[in-house]
């Protein structure tokens, strides 16, 4: 029989996570560019199963979601970059997605633009901070942030800490072109291993723990072992208990938090 599963990201990135690191219980995860809690989250799946982590936002209102859905996680809202810095951060229109550091790409397709001033902290001085146990497995980083990959990876001490997985995303902000000629090499010179393209992410292993190579599988190998409900944005909006909760339950974002309690026991009837 298969496995049923509930997958909240984009591409099925938490599945192809899960698949990985299906062994692991109360895992690590780094997520920069963490953006929603649930819409699109590589790490929700995984902060059900008992993991925790460390969430970057640097939208208030995407970190604010993240505080009161995440208890459990250090959520920061803050950017990461190459050093130690203030940037400008070009929000997309609507808020969420498509919003970037880089100023080059701040009106690639994604509307109107306003500016908020955010503090950047390298990776390698967050996890000083935060990370409590510096011997702590980070078992994966997940990176989306729309063009300023090359300046997060800038900011990790490979010898201090290792991610045993990295998630990029990996092609030019609402496109298909790639872009991984600009960073990949940071990867690969510190000892990471492209293992895997799906969607627009590419996912890189440490090479000292090249036994899980051969987890790493396409979501079509995945359909084929796990019956995966994928949740959508719209999916939930047309789900008729969804809308009902909405009607009677006010307001919207605390509706939210309550109402998806009951989207595991719901979706696999949709």
């Amino acid at each position: 029989m298969r496995q049923k599963v509930l997958s909240w990201s984009h591409d099925y990135e938490d599945i192809i996570l899960f698949h990985v690191f299906k062994n692991i219980e109360n895992g690590f995860y780094f997520d920069i560019g963490a953006n929603s809690p649930w819409d699109m989250s590589v790490t929700k799946f995984f902060y059900e199963r008992n993991w925790r982590g460390i969430n970057i936002e640097p939208l208030p209102i995407m970190h604010q979601e993240l505080c009161s859905d995440r208890e459990r996680d250090i959520n920061l809202c803050i950017g990461a970059g190459s050093k130690k810095d203030t940037l400008s951060l070009f929000v997309a229109e609507g808020g969420g997605a498509g919003s970037t550091f880089n100023e080059e790409l701040a009106t690639f397709g994604f509307g109107k633009q306003v500016q908020i001033s955010v503090p950047i902290e390298t990776a390698d001085n967050i996890l000083k901070e935060y990370l409590s146990d510096y011997k702590q497995d980070i078992h994966f980083c997940k990176i989306d942030v729309e063009g300023f990959e090359k300046e997060v990876l800038e900011g990790f001490d490979f010898d201090r800490y290792r991610p045993w997985v990295f998630a990029m995303e990996s092609t030019k902000p609402n496109t298909t072109i790639p872009n991984y000629d600009k960073w990949e090499h940071i990867l690969t010179e510190n000892g990471y291993d492209f293992v895997l393209m799906s969607g627009v992410n590419r996912y890189y292993i440490d090479n000292a723990k090249g036994h899980l190579k051969s987890r790493f599988i396409s979501p079509k190998q995945l359909l084929e072992i796990h019956d995966i409900f994928h949740v959508t944005h719209q999916r939930l909006l047309d789900n008729k208990h969804f809308k009902l909760g909405l009607a009677i339950t006010a307001p919207y974002r605390v509706a939210k938090k309550i109402l998806l309690q009951i989207i595991r026991k719901i979706s696999f009837k949709a």
